[in-house]
This record gives C-alpha cells, sequence and structure tokens, in this order.
C-alpha cells in the first residue's frame, strides 16, 4: 500500500531489524516495514481516526462481550453477543 503510493518502503528481516535497532527485541519470525520517510504512530489516534471512518461508511460500534465468533462460507464473520451487551442483546451481526 505503501508503494503504491509512491511512497520509499522497505521490508526488514529480523537480522536487519537487529542490527539497525540493537534497542528493539523481536523473535525471529517477525520483520517490519521500513518507511524511511515514516514517524511514529499513536495507536488511539489510529483507532479514532478508523472508527470514525467506520461510522462515516454507515457502520455501528457497540460496546458488548461476545459469546461466539464463526466464520461464514462468504467470508465473513458472525459475532453472537452476550446478554449483558449495552445494544441489541444476543443479536448476531455479521461483518
Amino acid at each position: 500500500m505503501v508503494r503504491a503510493g509512491g511512497r520509499p518502503c522497505e521490508w526488514l528481516e529480523h537480522d536487519v531489524i537487529a542490527e539497525r535497532f540493537p534497542m528493539l527485541r523481536y523473535t525471529e519470525a517477525w520483520g517490519a516495514a521500513w518507511d524511511p520517510n515514516g514517524g511514529i504512530l499513536f495507536a488511539h489516534r489510529c483507532l479514532d481516526a478508523v472508527q470514525r471512518r467506520f461510522l462515516e461508511l454507515g457502520g455501528q460500534i457497540v460496546t458488548a462481550s461476545v459469546e461466539s465468533v464463526e466464520s461464514q462460507p462468504d467470508g465473513g464473520v458472525r459475532i453472537g453477543f452476550r446478554s449483558n451487551t449495552t445494544a441489541a442483546e444476543n443479536e448476531h451481526t455479521s461483518f
């Protein structure tokens, strides 16, 4: 996605991360996307932006306790809420 947007990006394997950033400790299974023009991402701000866009597109955010998660044949997910939800008691929502 970064490259498609015309921005430089490089995939770093574990050994390259360890060499360039010795202060970071990750398992060998990890890699990282490196954007030399990048900066810090604040998780709460990213989440706020995603949620705002989700709502703009007609999504609904509910506070709920999840009882079940089921994969659907069309690739979606069906989520069953426990009865202590604040919205749509026991309603099943597909994503």
